[in-house]
């Protein structure tokens, strides 16, 4: 091939004739861009299939967007792209009442210039006001520097507060909603470690250990894959028992979380060494442990190994 006129023709011409493939389709997902390429070769597209992917919350080891099922033919809003942890509290907030009555979808920002898409609401970007009461109230956005100290627990209220503009050509003034919100997850941003991690809770909030130890593993856990760090089973193993822990410290409290995690370290690592329809009592003390077979027909001690 030598670059010149003809070269450049026949570029063209393999364009269009692409183009004029796609048209017989009838329907097409192309960017903007390219079909402002189509118009200018002289193939008239419709505009790309209006539909979008409703929106998920990413968590914090995912690269990118898991895309989740259709939406067509309904009312959408886009939403922004933020840190996992953001993500995933503002979803539990979104979870109470759909935006104006729009499902929340993500964007794909190749498809602005369409119609369509350019009259979408959109999400321009929230933040979280948080009142510990006595007129103590901090913001907090991804990137934000506390300037004060923050210490797990409840919280007076916590409210999800969302700018939202009409659409990408409205020269209004973005509209703020205020939802309220029930956990609010606030990171070190050189850790995943939960030591380092500030666990916000509205006064009313009913979240149970479970859905807390889940949501701390979307926000928070992600893989170290530096040669020296276990493998990523141990270390996921390791960051849910932490999850569970810090779960149940907030909710259940000290007693109850440290005696479940005796429990799991049980069930783990000591419950395959007994036998099988045997129970065990145990009792121990500082760094003295002692252990005894129960009698086989005492059904409480059965009960109470099962």
């Amino acid at each position: 091939m030598v670059q010149g006129p003809a070269l450049e023709a026949l570029r063209e011409a393999c364009e269009a004739a692409i183009f004029r493939t796609v048209a017989r389709k009838g329907h097409h997902r192309l960017s903007h861009a390219h079909w402002l390429r189509a118009k200018a070769l002289g193939v008239f597209l419709p505009e790309a299939a209006p539909w979008l992917s409703v929106w998920t919350p990413r968590t914090a080891e995912a690269d990118s967007t898991m895309f989740g099922e259709r939406v067509a033919g309904e009312p959408m809003i886009l939403m922004p792209t933020d840190q996992a942890h953001i993500e995933q509290c503002a979803e539990r907030a979104l979870a109470s009442g759909r935006l104006h009555g729009a499902t929340p979808v993500e964007p794909v920002d190749e498809f602005a210039g369409y119609a369509w898409y350019d009259e979408l609401p959109r999400v321009l970007g929230w933040s979280f006001r948080v009142d510990q009461g006595e007129g103590d109230v901090f913001d907090y956005a991804a990137d934000t520097q506390l300037s004060q100290v923050v210490v797990s627990g409840r919280v007076d209220a916590i409210e999800l507060e969302i700018a939202v503009q009409a659409s990408a050509d409205s020269g209004e003034p973005a509209e703020i909603l205020s939802l309220p919100a029930d956990v609010l997850i606030i990171p070190d941003d050189c850790s995943n470690d939960l030591d380092n991690v500030t666990i916000l809770l509205s006064a009313d909030c009913a979240i149970t250990p479970s859905e807390l130890a889940y949501l701390l593993e979307a926000a928070c856990f992600y893989h170290d894959d530096d040669c020296d760090a276990d493998s990523y089973h141990t270390q996921q193993a390791t960051f849910d028992m932490q999850a569970r822990f810090a779960a149940n410290m907030l909710l259940l409290g000290e007693d109850a979380a440290i005696l479940e995690r005796v429990r799991e370290a049980i069930r783990e690592h000591v419950s395959w060494l007994i036998p099988k329809d045997r129970a065990i009592r145990m009792q121990a003390v500082n760094y003295l442990v002692e252990a005894s077979f129960a009698d086989n027909d005492d059904g409480a001690a059965l009960g109470a190994a099962e």
